[in-house]
């Protein structure tokens, strides 16, 4: 429920699945991102942000909070959040508004970063991105029901148009095709959902030494995780892998299969998550997803 934009010299991320651009800057770049976050009404915006710091503190390389301030964004009360981490060799400085969009219940959330050695230069550019961003009203997903020749029967398709792949799920399940982001999920607490993402890698890898990365931010970032196990597996003609781990959120104890599939030198992470007591009940509808998936 927003429309994001950035500087004409910027490149579009959003065949990603997340809405998005970047730009290189010195020895690393410049990224500007936006997502929105279901979340159950009764979640302040203080109480999301806090959230969202408890969460970086634990994830993020040096983490250091500079700053926690009352802002605006599309018009409405917001957060700013600035801090640093590291990100390999470099230093980066992040800059988050964070909005509730109460009549979609849930959180939008900007972010942008860069090198700290580049952050006092870029900051029109930021507070560009900043005010030209607009909220939205959440769609009736009056686009919830595309079909195309391929579509399986009893299914829909859950991925924009641009995109060099299609992601088809149930009918049953929550979707908006052309929002950008190749998502949809169950409509019930915990929100059951798949997420398709895209990483291009700087050299060619495989799959395996692909996940061996994930795995290893895994482990020094997520809370409680554990490999589950993995399995080989085919999807769109090609060879796959289907990770399974847990991670703990809070108390809650969530259960993903991260499926991973190469094609023309990018890695696509098809990605399930469950709490742990739903992950089962919707684990065939997921294999169907699979089963259904197909580069174009």
């Amino acid at each position: 429920p927003f429309v994001l934009y950035a500087p004409d010299s910027w490149t579009d991320n959003s065949s990603s699945g997340i809405s998005g651009a970047y730009v290189k800057a010195g020895d690393g770049a410049m990224t500007v991102s936006a997502r929105f976050y279901a979340r159950e009404s009764e979640v302040t915006l203080e109480g999301f942000v806090n959230e969202c710091l408890n969460a970086y503190s634990v994830q993020a390389e040096e983490y250091a909070l500079v700053s926690n301030n009352a802002v605006v964004l599309g018009g409405a009360d917001a957060k700013e959040i600035v801090y640093t981490a590291k990100s390999g060799k470099t230093a980066y400085t992040f800059c988050q508004r964070i909005v509730k969009h109460t009549s979609a219940a849930g959180f939008v959330v900007v972010a942008f970063s860069c090198p700290t050695s580049l952050y006092e230069s870029t900051k029109d550019q930021i507070k560009s991105v900043f005010e030209s961003f607009l909220l939205c009203e959440m769609p009736a997903t009056p686009n919830d029901s595309l079909t195309d020749k391929k579509t399986p029967v009893g299914m829909k398709i859950a991925s924009a148009d641009q995109l060099q792949y299609r992601l088809y799920v149930p009918t049953s399940w929550v979707c908006n095709s052309e929002s950008g982001v190749s998502e949809a999920y169950v409509d019930k607490a915990g929100k059951p959902n798949v997420t398709v993402t895209a990483y291009s890698p700087d050299e060619d890898i495989t799959v395996e030494a692909y996940w061996e990365k994930c795995e290893a931010e895994y482990t020094e970032k997520l809370s409680g995780y554990t490999l589950v196990g993995s399995a080989k597996r085919t999807v769109a003609d090609r060879e796959a892998v289907s990770y399974t781990y847990t991670v703990a959120h809070g108390e809650t104890s969530l259960k993903l299969m991260q499926t991973v599939i190469k094609y023309q030198g990018m890695l696509y992470s098809i990605t399930y998550t469950a709490t742990a007591e739903d992950f089962d009940s919707y684990l065939a509808d997921v294999n169907s997803m699979l089963d259904a998936f197909i580069f174009r």
